[in-house]
């Protein structure tokens, strides 16, 4: 019995370990969602030491305890990470000066008392917790989670009039999706005294988020925030194109200048990005070389600059 419940939890663990490889190798920066995959991934080993200590007729009731404590840190890296989709601080306060301190207490409790876990139970296919007095403390701030994470993208998507930035938070919602629908399932089943183990479906549902942010996150770069570092490249990408798409709206630049702005803008990044290294840029941005070097020369640009930047 304990082959067959574990799969789930061994193949989730594995998908999340090469989901983490995949992202670091495809320049992925986002420091949230590696977070949320390392807590993921030590959540799917605390379950699966769940089963191996039920196989083996042990109580885990430290192991249950980790496991809790791991779903906490989880639940304030998905606050963090929805923050970061959205990028609207306007409910910062809240995260940083009520939710982060309540989970830091409910990490503490867990840990060192029994007032939200006693101790743990063997049920038909695995070990379940033994709620303690309190344990309505975690469903609330579990459910707080799930409507904060849950807002934060609903009301980014409707306030956003930018469609890169509805996108981001369409994408984050899709993600969060499986993992709201599991903790609302499992939730109401305990509310009615149904014994259920969350690892029965949990590991799946997190291992479809992490899919579809990781590869979102490839495709559109939702956390890439490096253009709105002052002084980076990135920024003056931005900036330029910014600047060059408001002439056009204003009736101040016409069809063929906005077409040469946005070219030499988009020339000017990759010769900066890459040292004036013709032979790299070109690769780059997929054209051939003369071509580049007939852009280049269209908008004035001097290579010896370039080369000489730190």
């Amino acid at each position: 019995m304990f082959k067959l419940y574990a799969i789930p939890i061994i193949l989730a663990l594995l998908i999340k370990v090469g989901l983490m490889i995949f992202a670091k190798r495809k320049g992925i920066k986002s420091e949230y969602l590696f977070g949320l995959i390392i807590v993921f991934v030590f959540q799917n080993i605390a379950e699966l030491s769940l089963f191996i200590e039920y196989d083996f007729g042990n109580s885990g009731y430290f192991v249950t305890r980790a496991y809790y404590v791991a779903a906490s840190v989880t639940s304030i890296f998905a606050c963090y990470y929805a923050f970061e989709i959205e990028r609207n601080n306007q409910l910062s306060t809240l995260l940083h000066y009520i939710l982060l301190p309540a989970f830091g207490l409910l990490i503490l409790t867990v840990m060192a008392t029994d007032y939200i876990i006693v101790g743990s139970t063997p049920i038909s296919y695995g070990i379940t917790a033994v709620k303690g007095k309190a344990y309505w403390c975690f469903q609330i701030m579990v459910l707080a989670v799930v409507f904060f994470v849950g807002y934060i993208l609903v009301s980014g998507y409707r306030r956003e009039l930018n469609q890169v930035a509805q996108l981001r938070c369409a994408y984050g919602l899709l993600a969060f999706l499986p993992v709201i629908v599991t903790v609302l399932f499992v939730l109401a089943l305990m509310a009615i005294g149904y014994k259920f183990n969350a690892m029965a479906v949990y590991p799946i549902s997190t291992t479809a988020f992490i899919f579809i942010l990781v590869l979102s996150e490839r495709k559109h770069r939702l956390t890439d925030v490096r253009q709105y570092i002052p002084n980076s490249l990135e920024s003056g990408l931005s900036s330029k194109t910014r600047d060059a798409i408001s002439l056009y709206s204003q009736e101040k630049l016409s069809h063929k200048e906005l077409i040469s702005a946005l070219n030499k803008a988009d020339v000017d990044y990759k010769l900066r990005k890459l040292k004036g290294n013709v032979a790299h840029t070109a690769v780059s941005m997929k054209e051939p070389r003369s071509s580049l070097y007939f852009l280049i020369n269209e908008h004035g640009l001097d290579l010896k600059k370039y080369r000489e930047e730190k």
